[in-house]
């Protein structure tokens, strides 16, 4: 169980490296782009931040929304499993054993 919970751990910094990554090489591409384009918009880089923070703000109150669903999902999913009436086994039907007596030869 310990390698197990290690693995999934290597598995998430795997991940979490790969995202980091690919943000950077997105905000160089956007750092370089700014610079080529500094003078020809006409957005104001405050502007721009408030929208970012605007749309960030709204998708984590949208995440957070969905988290406690899934939570709840989860946890009546569990009760209902939990206090559900199993159904009644079938009894089981007797199985036949081969006879131990010696069956009579044919004449």
């Amino acid at each position: 169980m310990a390698m197990e919970t290690e693995h999934h751990e290597m598995r998430h910094e795997d991940v979490f490296a790969l995202v980091r990554e690919s943000e950077e090489a997105a905000v160089q591409a956007v750092r370089t782009w700014a610079e080529a384009t500094r003078k020809a918009l006409p957005v104001e880089m405050p502007v721009l931040h408030e929208l970012f923070s605007v749309f960030l703000d709204f998708t984590e109150e949208l995440l957070r929304i969905q988290r406690e669903f899934a939570e709840k999902l989860v946890a009546q999913t569990r009760l209902t499993w939990e206090t559900a009436e199993r159904p009644a086994r079938a009894p089981r039907r007797a199985t036949r054993r081969p006879s131990t007596t010696p069956k009579k030869a044919a004449a």
